[in-house]
């Protein structure tokens, strides 16, 4: 199964899990857990929390850094009628087919560097962008290694791509990811909680996934 398709599961499964958090002692121990983990070295240069490009963040011994971001139009790669056309004034987004010229994508250069002892799967399914306002923007894919599975020790390159209408205006996001391993036992939990073999308590109990967060400006 893709990631991409997972992606789409993974939308369902936090509406399932919308209503529900751990148990306070499961937030206790996560709390725990992470308390002496430095999210922004000390010399990070921040002006009213936005991030700089180029500052890593560690977290739990993965290092994420954003080396750029910039806004570019979308090409458009199809027909309206859905043939394909490498000069098309159309392009598919999730199952509608829409017009290239109403919408822009921010693309942000991403680098990951797998610290630990273990590899680590990753996902695009992992990533979240969230405007001042609260709206959340649901086109998000992965290219580059950033989107697999990160060998111990390894540094891999990549790109987050967030597509969005023209209209939607903004300067500023809030772009999250949510920090686990994405391996084979997280997918097969995926289909059970939907399924009903899993119920929502246990799968927020087997899976608790950290937020790293990143406020910037484009």
């Amino acid at each position: 199964m893709s990631f991409k398709k997972l992606s789409i599961v993974l939308l369902v499964v936090m509406m399932v899990l919308g209503g529900c958090s751990a148990p306070a002692n499961e937030e206790a121990s996560g709390q725990q857990q992470h308390e002496n983990t430095t999210m922004m070295p000390d010399d990070t240069e921040l002006e009213d929390n936005i991030y700089k490009y180029g500052t890593p963040v560690t977290f739990d011994n993965i290092v994420f850094t954003i080396t750029e971001g910039t806004i570019n139009p979308v090409k458009g790669d199809r027909t309206e009628d859905n043939y394909a056309d490498e000069n098309g004034e159309y392009f598919g987004l999730g199952s509608d087919i829409v017009k290239a010229a109403d919408y822009e994508q921010i693309e942000f250069s991403v680098i990951i560097e797998n610290l630990s002892d273990k590899a680590i799967y990753f996902s695009e399914a992992g990533w979240e962008a969230v405007l001042p306002d609260g709206y959340k923007l649901e086109h998000i894919t992965v290219e580059g290694k950033i989107g697999e599975q990160i060998p111990s020790n390894y540094k891999a390159e990549g790109k987050v791509i967030v597509v969005k209408e023209k209209a939607i205006q903004t300067d500023q996001l809030k772009l999250t990811y949510n920090l686990m391993d994405y391996n084979e036992e997280w997918r097969e939990a995926i289909w059970q909680l939907l399924s009903g073999e899993f119920d929502a308590e246990e799968y927020t109990a087997k899976f608790n996934p950290q937020p790293v967060v990143f406020e910037i400006k484009l």
